[in-house]
């Protein structure tokens, strides 16, 4: 295979060439304490080997580092430190694309999509995004999602299945998150690097409008999708400049880093709707030849600067698609495959300070080009740091900027180095942390605040007699850490203030809390522990609406378990008490925090009208439950109804055979219905006599070529209009006076009167 002929959308040194819209999050949820051999491999293939170096860093949403996450790449693999740093020294990588994936308990699996060049040092930042599992319904129902961020997804009834393929019955829980291709954080966050395997084979770039991820589980949390021949149905914001009217829709295979095409979305009041069959990734993407273009980032002296973020936009005839976004390799490189014959705008800047952005057009073009420079304007702010080990040199490291809630890392090679401050961060004087990082051992040194007068920083990893470790205790209130390590004694400080081993959750938002334990006898030696925590747990029950049976629903935050007084233990359930009952709920989250809600249903508040009846020859009992209303039918009948005893007792020679009407309960809630009650169609009576005679007789009538509904066709019997009490079939042999009579057709089950005939013998 001659990778050369793919159409290969390459983001080199990260740079992302995308249109994506609508990418449903395929999410593994593997755990990093298993045996590697147990996790499953990248199966993504290396066509035109060299050997490069990455450094890494992994974060999450609050902007906080993720520790002990998996790093995949090919067959090498790696764990983010505390710090949630990585580095791949001199590995083999692809430098037609090289896919990096990274798993974490408790987040949704993220990647990344590299192009190294042989030797190049490049750089790679992932944001991962929690596995919150924090929305449900119920799979015999299904139902509507609201993604986190916007948009909608839509599951039918009974379109869940398990992992064994066998149909899953029960609560389904799910992460649903939109992920917005204009956000700061997109290429960080986004999977892979957006390179499509079109239907015909051929490898595309492909051009973005957002994606959205999806994650579905069980309670206990067993993985869960949709059943084959099921499809959900989507809907996202269109938020990308331009909106074309229909695009691909596209799945991530998490295992090659590739996106396949399978489907199509259209706009529809600016939102991208479509169905999938299916739960991975998911986007809506246009897809364009590619054409390879490569270039260099500069800072106002001409030297290279590396990290500055890259974003490509392809022009087109309504606006403008981000098709690239990465970062400028060591050297200050970029170089991806972009859409070709398109008018391109190339937008870079230092990652910390959007400020300094520099936009330049160029193309469209037809054949591969480099094009000149792109200088950014930077402050000169030189800064001169060291790494060592107890004094010695700590060979090839980093140090690690934080300012404004973001993160950079900048190269040390030797352990020592000079660099432009300005090339990587703003000038206004906002405060930065800096910490050295030591590539051989993982080993990080203490935090420094940034001071911008000094600009000599030396930063020791191996601090002597500094090794803490700690443990949170979490069971419900208080949230405890435990610590071990140095001299036994500890000063505390969360990020909610408090100042001891403890504090109590306050907040109704899940949140990342963090405590930094320092020390007492060695104030040099400082640690911070990080722990996703829920926030505070709440249920209601509440009445989804008027009707019989009632459906209660569980209303509350932040649980993950339910157990309902009678037993169920579903988010919702319909009940149809015949007294008034008691039902409750008690809902726990994960930290074993609990919460109790209760409501009592009296049926007399719940309108109806039963169609279940019983019957005493022409008299319909019909049970209900309502204090008014009006009920109608057949030949004109129309009665009030003022209380239940109103419908006993309707007189099928008035009402016929349908009823239909309403009742309420005076309190709001108010029930149509209508049915039918048991009648025959088909009774006829002919020939009777007439005439000035004193005694005649019905001479015929039949039965046998109707049909009977909600019974079964019986005798038939000759009732006087005013006596419903006496058959007069065996007197009509002999001759009838004269008078008006009923010819009765009966239910032979119950005995009801289900067809008459009403004639007059003169």
């Amino acid at each position: 295979m001659n990778p050369q002929k793919f159409k290969i959308v390459m983001k080199l040194n990260r740079i992302f060439l995308i249109f994506v819209l609508a990418a449903f999050w395929s999410c593994h949820r593997d755990d990093i304490d298993l045996e590697i051999q147990k996790i499953d491999k990248p199966s993504a293939l290396i066509y035109e080997q060299v050997n490069a170096t990455v450094y890494g860093y992994v974060y999450d949403e609050a902007g906080q580092p993720v520790a002990n996450a998996l790093v995949q790449m090919y067959s090498t693999n790696a764990t983010t430190n505390a710090k949630g740093l990585f580095v791949f020294k001199a590995e083999k990588m692809d430098q037609l694309g090289t896919y990096i994936r990274v798993i974490k308990e408790g987040y949704l699996t993220a990647s990344d999509y590299l192009f190294p060049k042989p030797g190049s040092k490049e750089f790679s930042y992932i944001r991962m995004i929690r596995d919150k599992q924090d929305k449900y319904f119920e799979s015999s129902v299904g139902g509507t999602i609201s993604l986190e961020g916007g948009g909608t997804i839509t599951f039918p009834p009974n379109a869940i299945k398990k992992e064994d393929g066998g149909l899953y019955s029960g609560k389904v829980t799910l992460t649903a998150r939109f992920i917005d291709p204009t956000s700061p954080h997109f290429g960080d966050e986004m999977p892979g690097g957006l390179i499509g395997i079109d239907i015909n084979g051929n490898r595309v770039v492909m051009g973005t409008g957002g994606m959205f991820a999806v994650e579905l589980r069980s309670p206990s949390g067993e993985k869960l999708n949709l059943r084959e021949g099921s499809k959900a149905e989507y809907s996202i914001p269109a938020r990308s400049k331009a909106k074309p009217a229909s695009m691909p829709t596209w799945w991530f295979d998490v295992k090659d880093g590739l996106w396949k095409e399978e489907g199509r979305a259209v706009l529809v009041n600016g939102h991208y709707t479509g169905q999938v069959s299916h739960f991975s990734f998911w986007n809506v993407d246009a897809k364009f030849d590619l054409v390879r273009v490569c270039g260099t980032v500069v800072d106002s002296e001409g030297k290279p600067m590396d990290q500055a973020i890259v974003v490509v936009e392809a022009k087109l005839d309504d606006g403008k698609l981000v098709t690239g976004y990465g970062y400028t390799d060591v050297d200050g490189n970029y170089c991806g495959w972009m859409p070709k014959g398109v008018e391109l705008h190339i937008t870079v800047r230092p990652v910390i300070c959007p400020d300094k952005a520099k936009e330049v057009v160029v193309g469209p073009f037809y054949n591969n080009a480099s094009i000149n420079n792109i200088v950014v304007d930077a402050q000169k702010k030189p800064v001169s740091v060291k790494v060592t080990c107890n004094g010695v040199p700590a060979g090839d490291a980093i140090v690690v900027l934080e300012q404004n809630g973001k993160t950079i890392l900048v190269d040390v090679p030797n352990g020592a180095s000079t660099f432009n401050l300005y090339n990587y961060t703003c000038d206004d004087n906002s405060p930065i942390s800096i910490f050295g990082f030591e590539q051989k051992t993982g080993k990080t040194s203490s935090d420094q605040a940034f001071n911008f007068a000094n600009g000599v920083y030396e930063f020791d990893v191996c601090q002597s007699g500094c090794s803490l470790s700690g443990v949170f205790i979490t069971d419900c209130d208080p949230i405890i850490i435990k610590v071990s390590g140095g001299s036994g004694q500890y000063k505390y400080q969360w990020n909610t203030g408090d100042t001891t081993d403890r504090f109590s959750i306050k907040s109704a938002d899940a949140k990342l809390y963090s405590v930094t334990v320092t020390d007492i006898q060695n104030p040099t030696c400082s640690q911070v522990f990080t722990k996703n925590l829920p926030g505070l747990i709440s249920c209601t029950i509440e009445l989804t609406d008027c009707h019989w049976p009632i459906s209660l629903r569980v209303k509350g935050s932040n649980y993950n378990k339910i157990k309902w007084s009678n037993g169920h233990d579903g988010v919702s359930q319909d009940v149809q008490p015949d007294h008034t009952t008691t039902y409750s709920v008690t809902v726990t989250n994960e930290i074993g925090c609990s919460s109790t809600a209760s409501i009592v249903v009296d049926p007399d508040l719940f309108p109806y009208v039963s169609s279940a009846r019983t019957c005493s020859k022409n008299l319909i009992t019909l049970p209900g439950r309502f204090k008014s209303g009006t009920i109608q039918g057949f030949n004109g009948f129309s009665k009030n109804l003022n209380s239940p005893s109103d419908l006993v007792d309707l007189n099928i020679f008035e009402t016929g055979y349908v009823l239909w009407g309403y009742v309420n309960n005076g309190k709001g809630c108010e029930q149509p219905f209508e049915f039918n009650l048991p009648q025959y169609d088909g009774l006829k009576v002919l020939n009777f006599s007439t005439g000035n005679v004193i005694d005649g007789n019905i001479i015929k009538y039949t039965a046998s070529n109707g049909s009977c509904y909600n019974c079964d066709a019986g005798d038939v019997a000759i009732f006087k209009a005013s006596d419903l009490n006496t058959d007069l079939v065996q007197l009509n042999a002999t001759g009838l006076p004269g008078g008006e009579y009923y010819v009765v057709l009966k239910d032979a089950n119950s005995g009801c009167f289900v067809a008459f005939v009403k004639v007059k013998i003169i």
